[in-house]
């Protein structure tokens, strides 16, 4: 297939009007090429990006709650998949250094949060959470491995649409249930919630990490979205460490 058929891959799925929401999970955002990670990010910034987003259509849990107790949860020490990696963000969070997650996305508290309210609901999990108390601010974070290979665009815009998906009342019932719940956490002597903002986390020499400090357009359209980009040193979540 020739350049310019992949890079017209972004103009066949806005003129079919599919779900907005699937977009990040279309192999061409995950196509590793520069130019073309330039061409989709510039297409959308160009074309209503934030009108889409808004049109998302909500997909709430209704009565389930959100923050459920993983507090009997194990990681696998031996994995760097992302999912391994947020939970042991979160179960060895005062043995973990982690400089800039810290000053950046504050204290991770939970990881693996369900958005589909009904099992056949195609809606992934929101990996990390963290609470940053300078900012009264929970962060949603969508975090790749240590490993990743990965798109910083697809990364990008796949915490973009959770956080369309969560609505107004989804995060509002987010952060109720993080305020109630502080002390799960060991966070009770934080000041409570007052907002929920978007983020994503890399790490140095994978491949999302490369793509934002490479690829300006990315970097702008994750402006554009209001999501804080992190890069953070790997080394602490490798396998035994």
């Amino acid at each position: 297939m020739k350049n310019e058929e992949y890079k017209k891959k972004i103009e066949d799925f806005f003129k079919n009007k599919e779900e907005f929401w699937t977009l990040y999970k279309k192999d061409f955002i995950n196509y590793k090429t520069q130019n073309l990670q330039e061409h989709y990010a510039e297409y959308m910034l160009k074309n209503n990006i934030l009108e889409k987003f808004k049109g998302i259509k909500l997909g709430q849990r209704e009565d389930k709650p959100y923050l459920l107790n993983h507090s009997k949860c194990k990681y696998n020490k031996y994995s760097t998949r992302e999912k391994d990696t947020c939970k042991k963000m979160v179960l060895k969070r005062e043995k973990l250094e982690m400089p800039e997650i810290r000053k950046e996305l504050g204290e991770p508290f939970d990881f693996q949060v369900p958005l589909k309210n009904k099992q056949k609901e195609k809606y992934g999990e929101i990996d990390l959470l963290t609470y940053r108390k300078e900012e009264k601010c929970i962060y949603m974070v969508e975090a790749k491995s240590v490993r990743s290979t990965e798109t910083a665009l697809r990364a990008i815009l796949e915490i973009a649409t959770y956080y369309s998906l969560l609505g107004k009342e989804g995060r509002k019932k987010i952060k109720k249930e993080f305020n109630e719940n502080k002390k799960r956490y060991n966070l009770e002597k934080y000041p409570d919630a007052e907002e929920i903002k978007k983020a994503v986390l890399f790490f140095e020499g994978t491949t999302p990490a490369k793509d934002i400090k490479n690829i300006s357009e990315v970097k702008t359209l994750a402006k554009e979205l209001d999501i804080k980009v992190v890069v953070e040193d790997g080394e602490e979540f490798m396998p035994n460490s």
